[in-house]
């Protein structure tokens, strides 16, 4: 098992407790810890916590009594240091305190998302209905932009010779397109 990314390190603590060790033993606690901290805990075999701390398998005396000094050996025939332990079960409460509230951020943001889209979906709609042609009474084509005919002087002036712009001119084409009955049947 792959411990935390990060190891939190009580310096007052580590000092209190280790005051009394050389150099050489300070390399072999830290090393030991930092593996304790990965994995979960050491391994009861002499050759891995050799490897673990660097030492040569003769120096293993030294590396045995730092080992019996601050680790205790439990019934599931592992090494484990009680700070190590401790602090690894608050991060792993930590950890899924952050997943559950990451887990509960994202739904809500996709609650959001959804809510958007609906939103724009009907506003899509009611925007292409307005933009579908319809007919008058009599039959001819009513287009969204051209009002309902009513009757002798609008009608005068829409055949006053006035100019199409372009884009009236290919909206009419679309619709005269979509609505011409298929050929191909």
């Amino acid at each position: 098992m792959s411990g935390p990314h990060f190891m939190p390190f009580y310096i007052g603590d580590y000092l209190r407790d280790t005051q009394h060790l050389t150099t050489e033993e300070h390399g072999i606690y830290l090393l030991l810890l930092m593996a304790c901290w990965t994995r979960g805990a050491l391994p009861d075999d002499r050759r891995q916590l050799s490897s673990i701390a660097k030492l040569r398998s003769r120096k293993w005396p030294v590396c045995r009594h730092i080992l019996h000094a601050f680790f205790v050996r439990t019934a599931d025939g592992f090494w484990h240091q009680k700070r190590v332990d401790k602090e690894r079960q608050k991060a792993e409460i930590i950890r899924e305190a952050r997943s559950k509230a990451g887990s509960k951020s994202a739904a809500k943001r996709q609650q959001k998302v959804n809510s958007r889209a609906r939103t724009t979906a009907t506003a899509t709609a009611k925007e292409e209905d307005k933009l579908l042609p319809s007919r008058e009474p009599n039959g001819s084509l009513l287009t969204p932009q051209s009002p309902p005919s009513r009757g002798g002087r609008a009608r005068a002036r829409e055949g006053s010779g006035r100019k199409k712009s372009a884009r009236m001119v290919q909206a009419e084409g679309f619709l005269h397109a979509a609505l011409a009955p298929s050929r191909h049947c």
